[in-house]
């Protein structure tokens, strides 16, 4: 039995999980000795995540997400769209066991695999940013120094809302944070993602 690297809260029972991360079973030995041997008893099994809404319990992993180009200028290709939806903003359904899995999910395109972009864990690592959006559509974050300062002073990112509509309030976490299950630690189900600009120059 191998000794985890990482805090046993970044490892998930769910199918849709990084396979490096996801594990049913984990041994804590309270007496710090390595565990040579096999644990074979009342194991668990990894929760199968469904990945479209005629899937058995699709409904329990389910998250809507609102997505609106705001900015009137964008860095990036758009791919799997078009500019005109963006900026009327579109609505989608996606399913994971979090926020992050979902929206790749829901935007996801065999012949298209860049519609979705965000931070993942690592072979070995766990990313303390896991759920960064970095592209959506093609759709990427910027930065720019435009007083020429050295310092960057404009910003084009995509800005995460829970919520959606008059309700949707600017989000305390990234999206690989929140999980649409009930038992969660942070449970969320809907957000907003607007793409907005930002300058201080």
């Amino acid at each position: 039995m191998p000794v985890l690297d990482n805090s046993i809260g970044f490892y998930k029972a769910y199918s849709d999980y990084n396979v490096n991360f996801r594990t049913a079973n984990i041994a804590i030995d309270c007496n710090g000795n390595a565990n040579t041997g096999s644990i074979s008893d009342n194991l668990a099994s990894i929760v199968t995540v469904p990945q479209s809404a005629s899937d058995a319990n699709a409904s329990l992993f389910a998250v809507n997400f609102t997505i609106k180009l705001v900015s009137s200028t964008h860095h990036g290709t758009i791919t799997g769209t078009t500019e005109d939806v963006l900026r009327q903003g579109i609505t989608v359904t996606g399913y994971g066991s979090d926020a992050a899995l979902a929206l790749k999910n829901a935007v996801s395109n065999a012949a298209i695999n860049d519609n979705v972009s965000a931070t993942e864990n690592g072979v070995t690592s766990i990313s303390p940013n896991y759920g960064y959006l970095t592209s959506l559509y093609g759709i990427i974050g910027e930065e720019q120094d435009l007083n020429s300062d050295g310092w960057d002073d404009t910003y084009w990112y995509w800005s995460l809302y829970t919520g959606s509509g008059s309700t949707a309030t600017y989000a305390s976490f990234l999206l690989g944070y929140y999980s649409p299950l009930a038992d969660a630690h942070h449970t969320m189900n809907t957000f907003s993602l607007e793409y907005v600009y930002s300058s201080y120059a």
